[in-house]
């Protein structure tokens, strides 16, 4: 969803506490951008259009009780482009 007055009044509705620790200037939706990806090694955000780079892998899982068959779980990992780019010594 964007940020707008109504997802604002939810967040401060669920969370109020921690809502009114925010500065009076960062309580407007203008000064929010919502970010669903993260970097798994810098824990940077995102952004949606921005280059990056997915990791997607098989995992085998071992079954939770005898006679149950081993199952397969895809794992997608998200590496920002500048962090592939310093792991690689590549200067931008």
């Amino acid at each position: 969803p964007e940020p707008n007055e109504v997802l604002l009044g939810e967040m401060r509705r669920r969370y109020p506490e921690p809502f009114e620790t925010l500065p009076v200037q960062v309580r407007s939706p203008h000064c929010w951008r919502l970010f669903v990806k993260f970097c798994f090694f810098s824990g940077l955000p995102i952004a949606e259009g921005e280059m990056h780079y997915l990791v997607k892998s098989a995992v085998k899982t071992t079954p939770s009780s005898p006679g149950q068959e081993a199952t397969h779980e895809f794992e997608e990992i998200a590496l920002s482009h500048e962090v592939l780019e310093a792991v690689n010594g590549v200067v931008s």
